[in-house]
């Protein structure tokens, strides 16, 4: 896993004003208290990977570490009482939380368990929260910038990758097309 050496976040408002000053900042499984993997997650089958999908997580939204490693650690829980097939793991690569923290999940080129079809050659990033009637904070959309930023400059995702998003979140990239239909990336021989 990489851990940034640097500053991204460093965010300018509409008027001038720095809204925020912080740096991206990676929460580890073991901080979050992750529980241990049977076995390890497959590898993607490209890398850098072609597609960013982009979700909520259907929790409540948190800001503090307390509150969020909780939620993650239940939707880790929840994905270990659902699954019969030996699926021990949380379903994505990444969550940001509403304060700008980015929990590592299955981490980088794991194939995550998010987007049937698409799993094994994206990566899935949930922003902590439900967003059918509020927006993700701004912490949440600058740490999801940067953390697509990185994962770009760290030959994690390619330059030119494109993303989807639900529930469609208004969300603007440089270098990336957004998709309408998900049925354009979905490989239909994929299991």
């Amino acid at each position: 896993m990489i851990k940034p050496s640097h500053t991204m976040q460093y965010r300018m408002a509409r008027n001038g004003e720095v809204i925020i000053k912080k740096p991206l900042t990676l929460i580890y499984r073991h901080e979050w208290n992750a529980f241990n993997l049977k076995k390890m997650p497959e590898v993607i089958d490209i890398i850098p990977a072609p597609y960013v999908m982009i979700y909520q997580s259907g929790t409540e939204t948190c800001f503090t570490r307390d509150t969020c490693d909780q939620i993650v650690r239940d939707l880790q829980a929840m994905k270990l009482f659902i699954n019969d097939d030996g699926e021990q793991d949380i379903m994505y690569n990444f969550l940001i939380s509403g304060n700008g923290n980015v929990y590592i999940g299955r981490g980088w080129n794991a194939v995550g368990n998010h987007t049937f079809g698409v799993n094994r050659k994206s990566v899935g990033i949930a922003l902590i929260g439900t967003f059918n009637d509020q927006k993700p904070s701004e912490q949440q959309i600058f740490a999801l910038k940067d953390l697509i930023q990185l994962g770009v400059q760290t030959d994690k995702i390619r330059e030119n990758f494109e993303f989807y998003n639900y529930p469609r979140m208004n969300l603007h990239f440089k270098h990336a097309k957004e998709l309408f239909s998900i049925s354009q990336i979905v490989d239909k021989n994929e299991k």
